[in-house]
């Protein structure tokens, strides 16, 4: 995220925050800037092989996925995908330790990101957020 600070205040809170504290589990979140590697510390760019738009850049997103480490399941949070629901949560509850959750920014990401690095797309629903 470019705004860390608030996303560790927002995970803080109700039924997150409660599970943090009892130890179920752990939300990290991470500064994307850190994985630029220009003057600019930029995040976004065209897309690919042209179109309208601006989407996350390929390089940072692979970048930061390799040095995580960890053995993790990577999803790209996406109207595409298959709707998340309680089945699903308790699918990946039980079959992954570690999960990283991709959202996109204007447009959305780097579609060579999803080809080599998203396990699985996800929809959260049916429904429009102000301000994404």
């Amino acid at each position: 995220t470019l705004f860390p600070a608030a996303v560790d205040a927002m995970m803080q809170e109700s039924i997150l925050g409660r599970a943090q504290k009892k130890g179920l589990i752990e939300i990290h979140s991470h500064q994307i800037r850190d994985y630029t590697t220009n003057r600019q510390n930029q995040v976004d760019d065209y897309p690919y092989g042209g179109g309208r738009g601006s989407v996350t850049r390929f390089p940072l997103l692979e970048r930061h996925l390799r040095e995580v480490g960890a053995p993790v399941h990577t999803i790209f949070l996406s109207p595409c995908g298959s709707v998340f629901n309680q089945e699903k949560a308790r699918q990946l509850r039980d079959s992954f330790e570690n999960i990283i959750l991709v959202c996109g920014h204007y447009e959305g990401i780097d579609q060579r990101f999803i080809d080599e690095c998203v396990d699985e797309e996800i929809s959260v629903g049916d429904f429009v957020l102000t301000g994404g």
